[in-house]
């Protein structure tokens, strides 16, 4: 069994892990393959240039979809698109807003436009917020989202769960109090004197900041219950047969651990562990490859370099041989091992070879043809 064995039966593809292991390279990858019969799109939140030039998109990637050139011998069609933080907030305000009155205050307010790219977890949440926005129009057969790297395994998984308690929280409700309190026709008038941490904060920020913090967190409350339904309807999604979780490493320590944390994390959640990529790795054969010295000709000190760069190897390739075998038995799902490349992914080519490595030669990666829907 493959990995493009694995992912047959799914409509979403959430690939995940932590950063530069290779995870955005896959998951174009992984899009462009499924693109030969199906109609795909990849969504990055990594603004790389080179993954631009690799899809033949030389005017870059940007919110809105643009269509991949694919070379002759593919049927379906293929779109990227990298998620914009600043866009994904305001069309977040525009949808969940009750007025449009309201929307338009909250975008126009000071607060809002200085910290909307910086509300804590919402890189993740606005990242599952796509996926579910793009799974609602039904315009594709297959959806693969390229998720944020994790500082933890867990922020991604909790990202939903993170923006309501923010967008909810008592904390938020507090500050917004001495606001409510006067009104907005005599906000001006109130006196932000009332406590003593309204009396320091009126001093260090001043008033008009003040209302303007207050004025968003009371904005923000109205939005609190499509927020909160929204959050269900994704991890809904994320937890039906229709999503697979592909887990990208390396196999060096720090990504390591991480990938199986979140390995981890999958299984206890009963979210469905589709496969692992293993980056890098060193051909297995290596490990038992004879050390021999090389032919004469050589200087003593090229000999003794040449043996002492095989036994490097060799050390490599039993740790890969043995990270390899850990990640089986801790994810029991398809492993998919990429071999050190001599060469960068910076083609359409490049991208079709790494997907051969990915998903392996049998089956077809998106299950029978036709759009869903």
């Amino acid at each position: 069994m493959t990995l493009r064995d694995a992912l047959a039966d799914r409509s979403i593809v959430v690939v995940c892990g932590a950063g530069g292991v290779g995870k955005t390279t896959t998951s174009a990858s992984i899009a462009m393959e499924a693109a030969r019969t199906k109609k795909v799109i990849v969504v990055t939140i990594d603004p790389a240039r080179r993954l631009a030039s690799a899809l033949g998109l030389d005017g870059g990637i940007g919110h809105a979809e643009s269509k991949v050139p694919l070379p002759s011998g593919y049927d379906g069609a293929l779109d990227a698109a990298m998620l914009d933080m600043k866009t994904a907030w305001d069309d977040l305000v525009d949808r969940y807003s009750p007025t449009r009155a309201q929307a338009e205050r909250i975008k126009t307010n000071r607060i809002y436009r200085g910290v909307s790219e910086q509300f804590i977890g919402s890189q993740g949440y606005m990242a599952m917020e796509r996926l579910a926005d793009l799974y609602d129009k039904r315009n594709y057969d297959l959806i693969v989202i390229d998720t944020p790297p994790t500082r933890s395994a867990l922020d991604f998984l909790e990202a939903p769960k993170r923006m309501t308690d923010f967008i909810g929280g008592s904390l938020l409700r507090w500050m917004a109090k001495p606001y409510a309190a006067a009104g907005r026709i005599g906000a001006r008038a109130f006196s932000f004197t009332a406590s003593p941490f309204l009396r320091i904060a009126d001093r260090v920020l001043g008033s008009q900041v003040l209302e303007d913090m207050s004025a968003l967190v009371m904005d923000f409350q109205n939005m609190y219950d499509g927020f909160k339904e929204r959050a269900e309807q994704v991890l809904a999604l994320l937890s039906s047969n229709e999503t697979g979780f592909l887990v990208v490493t390396t196999l060096e320590g720090p990504p390591l651990g991480e990938a199986g944390f979140f390995i981890d994390r999958l299984v206890d959640e009963d979210l469905h562990l589709a496969g692992v990529v293993a980056n890098k790795v060193i051909p297995p054969g290596l490990a038992d490859a004879k050390a021999e010295v090389p032919p004469n000709g050589f200087s003593q000190q090229t000999q003794d370099e040449a043996l002492r760069s095989v036994r490097t190897l060799q050390t490599l390739a039993a740790r890969d041989v043995r990270s390899l075998d850990e990640l089986r038995r801790r994810s029991k799902a398809e492993i998919a091992p990429v071999p050190l490349m001599t060469h960068e992914v910076n083609d359409l080519e490049g991208l079709a070879e790494l997907a051969g490595y990915v998903l392996g030669a049998s089956g077809d990666l998106t299950g029978a043809s036709g759009t869903r829907g």
